[in-house]
């Protein structure tokens, strides 16, 4: 999958009030418009993800196992903080599942496996007390 498409889809799924992109980026910190709910977090993640795909342009192919060790790294640094952002924490464990899915199901760069491991989840998630 494209690194745009990816950007994209994540954009998609999570709503424009959690990633809104600036259509007229042109480096990757621009990407994130500044009217994202959790700006300063999706910036750094939106960044950090095309860093450590080592992308050189936005159509460049990236790979799941970089995306999650930056969710990890982000989600690792809120639980860090004092007055930790509980509402960040879950959107960084939702856009992992996001992640998960949105490359299960991608045609252009299928991940062997994640469609089973998504469907395990999703059902594991529906029989899990919300409370």
């Amino acid at each position: 999958m494209q690194f745009i498409e990816y950007i994209q889809r994540l954009s998609e799924s999570l709503g424009e009030h959690q990633l809104p992109i600036d259509r007229n980026f042109v480096r990757a910190r621009e990407i994130v418009h500044p009217d994202a709910l959790h700006y300063p977090i999706m910036k750094q993640m939106v960044v950090a993800m095309y860093r450590n795909n080592h992308c050189s342009n936005p159509t460049d192919t990236i790979r799941l196992e970089p995306l999650f060790d930056i969710l990890g790294e982000l989600k690792f640094e809120q639980q860090q903080i004092d007055e930790q952002d509980i509402d960040a924490i879950e959107l960084l464990e939702h856009i992992g599942e996001l992640t998960l899915d949105l490359f299960a199901t991608s045609k252009s760069n299928p991940l062997p496996g994640a469609a089973e491991l998504s469907t395990r989840q999703s059902k594991r998630m529906a029989t899990t007390d919300p409370s």
